[in-house]
């Protein structure tokens, strides 16, 4: 990672995690490192990039190309050129599973750890986006974003699930997921994935978001001049 996150809020690893790794935060990256706002503006604007991608990631693909005044069938609008080293960089996950958390999560059972039996590096890929994609989304607070990463957890293999259950337990205050760094057995998943569906406390980091902001422009910024 460009900015150190040893011996930081985990909140704050999460953060630069995902906007360091996806395409949709670059320009958030740039932003923080050097624009001059105040702290509160640097915070509402990416609250407004990281809401933009959590949608790209997760509204329904003709929705997204109505609102934009695109037809249905054309390429979408939200996608990076693909990159030859990356070929399936654009395929979003909520696509290539054809169902939504509602229906993965109501029967949990016959749902877990399905991205195994059905693996590829297009999945793959595709599922690491929309995981850090919904890491941001729930430490900005967006209740959307706590079924998506049930889905994913439940879905996923054994790291997956160690990694989206112990980010759980820090924004909803323990009533999904645990702290420790161990991974979750077949029951507890299955019980935070009903759980996650079903959601409707607050979505708040331990570590606040602006809190999580500052540090970051702080650490950006060592050093430069």
């Amino acid at each position: 990672m460009r900015v150190p996150t040893v011996n930081q809020p985990e909140e704050f690893f999460y953060f630069t995690w995902a906007i360091e790794n996806l395409y949709a935060t670059q320009g958030l990256v740039e932003f923080l490192n050097y624009a001059s706002y105040s702290l509160e503006d640097h915070a509402n604007h990416a609250r407004l990039l990281i809401g933009k991608a959590l949608e790209a990631e997760t509204v329904p693909a003709s929705r997204l190309a109505q609102s934009a005044g695109e037809p249905i069938g054309s390429e979408p609008w939200w996608t990076p050129q693909v990159d030859s080293s990356a070929p399936s960089a654009h395929m979003r996950y909520a696509d290539l599973l054809e169902a939504g958390p509602e229906q993965v999560l109501s029967h949990p059972d016959s749902y877990y750890e399905a991205d195994e039996q059905i693996y590829t590096p297009r999945l793959d890929d595709a599922a690491y986006r929309l995981m850090l994609t919904s890491f941001l989304g729930a430490l900005i607070g967006d209740k959307t974003s706590i079924p998506w990463l049930g889905v994913l957890m439940l879905r996923g293999p054994s790291n997956r699930q160690l990694c989206i259950s112990h980010f759980m337990t820090l924004v909803t205050r323990g009533k999904i997921g645990w702290a420790v760094h161990e991974i979750p057995s077949r029951t507890p998943i299955l019980n935070w994935a009903r759980t996650a569906l079903k959601y409707h406390n607050p979505v708040e980091p331990t570590f606040p978001f602006p809190d999580i902001v500052r540090l970051y422009i702080e650490l950006s910024r060592t050093g430069k001049s």
